[in-house]
């Protein structure tokens, strides 16, 4: 992504802090450059764009007229083509899309900065009209994009680089500029809280168990370049949060940040962890996210996630996953894939491999609990042959349950039991096949499996029979798991022995007994006897 722009913002934000004339030559060179090099699409040409009015902003007395009249007209040019977003110049325009997103709010952020400037008459265009456009764009796409909780349709990585790059510096200039609020009460206001709650640090690095195209997310540079138009009581636990990040803080990458992180940083305050303040199960109700976590300490936090794509769309990314988990703790990534391309197999869930994915699920019941434990049980739309007569579709119910009492002798238990309803006789869905993705090492046992990581080991027991293998992948192994239409298994997760388990009966009729946790299924969903629950 270029990032000219944004590097001569740097060099405008040392310029003051230095009070250099020198600084502020070396970003006038950048722009330069940078401006000569046009992006290939509007994709490339947004942070471009951004990165010019930012430096602008800051570089403005040091310039000189000259200089400013010639990208005060830059700028307006630009804003008005990121607005207009034409198709010939490889455009995107559908409100969910992170497209749109880059483009509209580096127009808002360019049209902010020449607000107040003399521009070229145009009877459709001003600078306070094409703020009032990307407003107006950046605003449907938080209400299509953008959850209640805050997950993203497009996922993790496309949901938090258009807001580092473009969204959250518009958000942040139109209320420095025009004294008006576009974050409290919006699903903005919910993507930093969103990410206290997933973010499990590794290595020094802040990550979390992600979804989407490449399975990342822009950690620190989301928390900080959103100091300035986050809910103030939240500063406490951002801070606790940047512990140990002070070498992430000023990236080469993004250095546009440094001023929004000098302008807000809560130096003044004492660093609280997030469970003062948040939940530990999150439910994005408007996309179908749902995230269990047991506690905010350390590397060895568990989080545990499963997401419904509860509302999908057309016109912008989407991966093949309807409920697909992800299991991290203890140091250990224990359903995940890290670097998936979009295979419906890269996801942890049941696939048919001549088959396309489920589109949807809907929520069936959900219970949580204080601790960050709960069950939530989900059915798909059902997937259909092409040309069967009668028609044919089978869709999933799958029960997801998440146990972090510490009764079952385990820190963390997930149970999971999946039922496929409808034609399951028809050629295309015999093959069907329970998918598990890990980036331990794998052993296969008799209707069983252990995976190692992190001098942790997750064991896997399958109530129902299956024939079980293992296949490597690019980052780690895939458990492959073939049988009926009923998948049942209990996993847990521990440093030591794992904990008996003990089953009674048969199938989806059984019921496991593991320390004096108790686990069956009742009116199609898994049941924990041994849990604190609380209304939804």
């Amino acid at each position: 992504m270029p990032n000219g722009g944004y590097h001569a913002t740097g060099h405008c934000f040392l310029a003051i802090l230095n009070q250099d004339r020198k600084s502020a030559e070396i970003a006038w060179e950048i722009i330069e450059k940078t401006r000569k090099n046009r992006g290939r699409r509007i994709l490339e040409q947004a942070p471009i764009v951004a990165g010019v009015a930012l430096a602008y902003d800051l570089c403005y007395d040091l310039w000189g007229e000259k200089r400013q009249q010639e990208i005060t007209r830059w700028l307006f040019s630009e804003s008005k083509k990121l607005l207009s977003g034409l198709p010939k110049d490889g455009w995107n325009g559908n409100a969910v899309s992170n497209w749109n997103a880059r483009a509209r709010g580096a127009a808002g952020l360019a049209s902010l900065a020449i607000l107040k400037e003399d521009v070229p008459p145009d009877s459709l265009y001003s600078p306070s009209a094409q703020v009032e456009m990307a407003k107006r764009h950046i605003e449907r796409y938080f209400t299509t994009a953008i959850g209640d909780r805050g997950f993203g349709t497009e996922g993790d990585l496309y949901t938090t680089e258009p807001m580092v790059l473009t969204v959250f510096p518009f958000l942040q200039g139109y209320r420095n500029s025009l004294g008006l609020d576009l974050v409290t009460g919006s699903s903005a206001a919910q993507l930093i809280p969103h990410y206290l709650t997933r973010i499990v640090p590794k290595n020094g690095q802040l990550l979390i168990p992600a979804y989407g195209r490449h399975q990342r997310f822009l950690g620190v540079s989301l928390l900080t370049i959103g100091l300035g138009i986050i809910d103030k009581s939240l500063l406490p636990a951002i801070k606790w949060r940047l512990q140990g990040q002070e070498k992430q803080l000023f990236r080469p990458r993004y250095p546009h940040i440094a001023p929004f992180l000098l302008a807000a940083y809560p130096s003044n305050l004492i660093p609280e962890n997030p469970e003062r303040q948040l939940s530990r199960v999150l439910v994005d109700q408007q996309k179908g996210f749902y995230a269990f976590r047991n506690r905010w300490q350390n590397e060895e936090d568990f989080v545990a996630s499963i997401y419904l794509k509860q509302q999908p769309f057309v016109g912008g990314w989407s991966f093949p996953d309807v409920a697909s988990v992800r299991i991290w703790g203890l140091g250990g990534h224990w359903a995940s894939f890290e670097g998936s391309k979009g295979d419906w197999n890269s996801e942890n869930t049941v696939i048919f491999p001549k088959t396309p994915p489920w589109r949807q699920a809907k929520p069936i019941s959900f219970q949580s609990s204080p601790d960050g434990s709960g069950v939530i049980t989900l059915k798909t739309d059902k997937i259909r042959v092409k040309g069967a007569e009668p028609p044919a579709g089978v869709a999933l119910v799958r029960s997801f349950a998440v146990d972090y009492s510490l009764s079952s002798g385990s820190p963390g238990l997930f149970v999971l039991m999946d039922k496929l309803l409808g034609k399951v006789e028809q050629p295309e869905f015999i093959n069907k096949t329970w998918v598990m993705n890990t980036q331990g090492n794998v052993t296969l046992g008799k209707n069983s499996f252990t995976i190692t990581q992190n001098r942790a080991n997750m064991q896997g027991t399958f109530i129902t029979p299956v024939t079980l293998k293992v296949e490597k992948t690019n980052t780690g192994e895939r458990i492959l798991a073939t049988g009926s239409e009923e998948f049942f298994l209990v996993m847990t997760v521990q440093k030591s022995r794992p904990p008996a388990v003990k089953i009674i009966g048969k199938g989806l009729d059984a019921i496991m007994k593991i320390g004096s946790q108790e686990i069956s299924i009742i009116d199609g969903a898994v049941r924990l006897k041994e849990m604190n629950f609380q209304e939804p």
